[in-house]
């Protein structure tokens, strides 16, 4: 994850770009903690990704960084024990889940598990510290995401070796697993249990801010969009979002607990298997659209 140099031309971190990653630095140390990461290499990192891609693109491919996972995996690849903590409080349950979603065995999901966790952060060569595979991701899409990918090419890298004669056709269908009907039967079921609390958590947001969370997860608006409507800068937006988010689930959790019965274990059982395989933020936006409906 080291950043590019900046090519010839006019400077990728403009004074209105610096100011904005300056504000998303300060919102995800107050809530992730200090990581390890300077406002100037977290900005660095940013502008070495923007200066991969042509200056058109640059404010599209912005928008599509997912920057709380780019400071995350900073901070896990300069070392940083809180940020190493944080990743495992994360992902470590999910690398399990993803070991043992793709691998035609428990034998071979051990040893993508073990592989993971012995590279992620790890250089995989020692003359070449960037070898570690999180030097990889830049911040295009979620960590969340980029892990399954990951784990995927290692089931299949595994495969490959102990199945030499077999085509790329039959390895990709070997870590491929089919989610089956009773799956989708549970996923269905949990939803119908708890739409109407998750109804009733959105009808006590204020109209601001069931707007905002309409706007951004049913509608498709991206931050710049939604900025320049309501004529705040997107790390406001950003904020924004964050802050309406965590009243939802804040009171998701007490409501299911009151109305239904449910503790965090039920509700882990009840969602676990949906997050787990989607985005987290997928999750966020399927729910806004029932809710929405």
């Amino acid at each position: 994850m080291t950043p590019c140099p900046t090519p010839d031309g006019p400077p990728i971190v403009t004074d209105a770009l610096r100011d904005r990653l300056q504000a998303t630095w300060t919102a995800l140390v107050a809530e992730d903690g200090d990581l390890g990461i300077s406002m100037d290499g977290f900005c660095a990192q940013v502008a070495g990704t923007l200066a991969t891609h042509p200056p058109e693109a640059r404010a599209q491919v912005l928008e599509r960084l997912v920057l709380r996972d780019v400071f995350l995996v900073q901070g896990c690849l300069a070392g940083a024990p809180r940020a190493l903590r944080l990743f495992m409080t994360r992902f470590r349950p999910y690398l399990k889940h993803l070991s043992l979603r793709h691998a035609p065995s428990e034998a071979i999901a051990e040893d993508v598990e073990a592989l993971l966790l012995a590279t992620l952060f790890t250089p995989r060569r020692a003359d070449d510290p960037t070898s570690a595979r999180l030097y990889s991701y830049q911040g295009m899409g979620t960590l969340q995401g980029w892990l399954r990918v990951t784990a995927r090419r290692l089931v299949i890298d595994i495969l490959r070796k102990q199945k030499p004669q077999a085509s790329e056709g039959v390895l990709d269908r070997l870590a491929s697993p089919g989610r089956g009907a009773e799956r989708d039967l549970m996923h269905l079921e949990a939803a119908a249990r708890l739409r109407p609390v998750l109804s009733t958590c959105l009808s006590q947001l204020t109209d601001d801010e069931r707007s905002l969370l309409s706007q951004y997860y049913r509608d498709g608006r991206v931050l710049r969009e939604i900025g320049a409507e309501l004529g705040i800068d997107t790390s406001s937006v950003f904020r924004r979002l964050g802050n309406a988010r965590s009243k939802v689930w804040k009171r998701f959790r007490s409501q299911a607990r009151e109305e239904l019965g449910l503790n965090d274990g039920d509700l882990k059982g009840l969602l676990g298997s949906i997050a787990q395989d989607l985005n987290l933020d997928e999750v966020f936006a399927t729910a806004m659209v029932l809710a929405f409906a």
